[in-house]
């Protein structure tokens, strides 16, 4: 274990430098699932797409069909209204029935008009549902290749942290343990990896604040360890690492 004050500050930066180094890591790790629900939505919503137009081209078959029904029975009521001309008594009778006729034939000409419509919208949406779908195809493809990488990346990083965490365990046997315990309780309230900085001509790296000058000068003689006044840091002289 070291036994001089420098060479303590000196494993106190090494071991910060591997504690910012495993937060990178940890970072990238706990990023993993989100980036790959990003892509699973990307899929999504092209499965959504397929799935609405699918439902789409089904209510359009069906409209077709209750339509085609609708002119059947038409034709049925003309039928029996063509049937009746020949037993009519008086031309009243027989003129209704001719505008009756005629009224459905006129309805059934709408229908078809629609149907014909109906038939457009069916095709141009298989159209669009066999699009979709190609590149549903091609990008599920893609997607499959950026999980892969992705996946492989964080095997790696896996891999990577696990020895910054051996390393992790080697540099802190070499500080005494107080010094670790104080390292380490000024973690709880440092906002980021900075627990122990650099004075560089009395002021703090860590907040940039001006440090008094009688505790510049305690810190140059290295005699022990000090803390900045305003950010609480552990701190040590620039000359000193």
């Amino acid at each position: 274990m070291s036994t001089t004050l420098e060479e303590q500050i000196f494993t106190l930066l090494k071991l910060q430098k591997n504690e910012t180094e495993m937060t990178k890591m940890q970072n990238l790790l706990d990023s993993t699932p989100r980036k790959i629900k990003i892509l699973d939505a990307r899929l999504a919503e092209y499965e959504q797409k397929i799935y609405d137009r699918t439902l789409n081209q089904d209510q359009l078959k069906k409209n077709y069909r209750d339509n085609e029904t609708d002119v059947q029975l038409n034709y049925v009521r003309i039928e029996r209204s063509q049937e009746k001309l020949n037993s009519v008594k008086t031309n009243k009778e027989y003129q209704a029935l001719l505008k009756e006729i005629e009224e459905v034939k006129a309805i059934n000409s709408r229908i078809e008009d629609e149907m014909l419509d109906i038939l457009g919208l069916i095709e141009e949406n298989e159209k669009q549902i066999a699009a979709t779908q190609d590149e549903y195809t091609r990008e599920t493809d893609k997607i499959n290749r950026e999980k892969e990488l992705i996946q492989s990346k964080a095997e790696e990083i896996k891999n990577e942290l696990a020895q910054f965490e051996s390393e992790w365990e080697q540099i802190s046997h070499k500080i005494e343990p107080k010094l670790l315990e104080e390292f380490n309780k000024v973690k709880t309230w440092i906002p980021d990896s900075k627990m122990i900085v650099p004075v560089t001509d009395a002021v703090c790296g860590g907040c940039n604040m001006s440090i008094m000058p009688q505790t510049y000068n305690e810190l140059q003689r290295s005699e022990k360890l000090m803390y900045c006044p305003h950010c609480q840091r552990m701190i040590y002289h620039e000359n000193i690492c």
